[in-house]
């Protein structure tokens, strides 16, 4: 999943106009609705967004949030026990069927053009606000969702920011499978890494297990099994130094050792940043975006769900009702405030 998409070509068929203030269709990289963040919120709200045929594109790093932290999940109505990648994997599956697209990065900045200040009626051919990425592209959006939540941490050294998307993973679920019979590094820390290199023993030739510390970490059942996997090799006191490669991961070189590789899987933990939305929403001193009842920020056009919110409860079924809420709530916005119908009068 995390393999850089053009927009240009793999974009969703484009939907019919919402409404007349937006009587022509989005460019390749012009979209309906930007929602920022792929776990519960933002996959749901994107489910939502693509289902009422807007064009939806969904931009982070990873896939699955916090949920993919979790190991067995036994709250989750009208689902038997199950592990929170599995879960995210089954929304991820979900939006994208929908006709939602997926692009590998982080936004660095929102930018609200004239466009966009608090007029009901903008014009049709300008998208309100554009999304500058870190990779240097950008998007365009009539509504933006943000639903963040907590970021995957990077491990700050040169040639990683690059090579986002291009072999450089924090999602094992969504792009596991593109290693089959390859070889992979996971750099990390405690039993989100130990779990990520074991199942990636699953699909890759070999899997290099790297650490910082002293010796690895995690909970006693998982170095039970990683002891007895024969293709995982583990690195302790491991500094990076750099990532080799042009337009793909070549190798992950360390203070001690270049070590070959085709990916590199991260499992280092994630921060809250929201740095992104200076100057857009207003947040709480805690930097939890302000929302109403209804997702709506105090910027108009812009709604946020999921852990990135003042919402208390930071749980994925919750995550995922607020992301539900956050899509009607922009449909409902980019087609002139009508009212959302419900399931059961489809």
């Amino acid at each position: 999943m995390a393999q850089q998409v053009d927009t240009s070509d793999q974009s969703p068929p484009t939907p019919s106009p919402p409404n007349a203030n937006h009587s022509e269709d989005p460019t390749p990289d012009s979209f309906h609705v930007a929602i920022i963040g792929a776990g519960a919120a933002g996959l749901t709200a994107a489910m939502y967004t693509a289902r009422k045929q807007l064009k939806t594109c969904v931009v982070s790093m990873d896939c699955g949030g916090q949920t993919n932290m979790a190991g067995i999940i036994e709250n989750y109505p009208g689902t038997r026990p199950t592990s929170g990648t599995e879960l995210m994997q089954r929304f991820y599956e979900q939006a994208i069927g929908f006709g939602a697209s997926h692009l590998a990065g982080q936004v660095q900045r929102i930018e609200k053009t004239d466009n966009a200040a608090d007029q009901q009626e903008p014009q049709a051919n300008t998208p309100p606000f554009i999304l500058h990425l870190a990779d240097g592209k950008h998007i365009e959006a009539r509504a933006v969702i943000i639903a963040s939540g907590r970021v995957p941490k990077l491990m700050g050294i040169p040639g990683e920011q690059a090579l986002i998307g291009r072999g450089i993973s924090t999602c094992v679920t969504c792009d596991a499978p593109l290693y089959r019979n390859k070889t992979v590094a996971v750099f990390g820390a405690g039993s989100s890494a130990v779990s990520a290199a074991l199942e990636l023993a699953g699909i890759a030739k070999q899997v290099h297990l790297i650490v910082k510390t002293p010796k690895v970490v995690a909970k006693q059942e998982l170095l039970d099994r990683l002891a007895q996997i024969k293709n995982i090799t583990t690195t302790t006191d491991a500094i990076p130094l750099r990532v080799d490669g042009d337009v793909a991961v070549k190798a992950l070189v360390l203070e001690s050792a270049c070590i070959p590789v085709d990916g590199i899987f991260l499992q280092l933990g994630h921060i809250v940043d929201v740095q992104f939305i200076q100057g857009l929403c207003k947040t709480t001193d805690k930097e939890e975006i302000i929302v109403d009842d209804r997702c709506a920020t105090s910027c108009q056009g812009v709604f946020a769900c999921g852990d990135v919110t003042t919402c208390p409860f930071k749980q994925t079924i919750i995550s995922a009702g607020e992301g539900a809420k956050a899509g009607l709530e922009a449909h409902r916005f980019l087609t002139g405030g009508k009212g959302v119908s419900i399931d059961w009068d489809h």
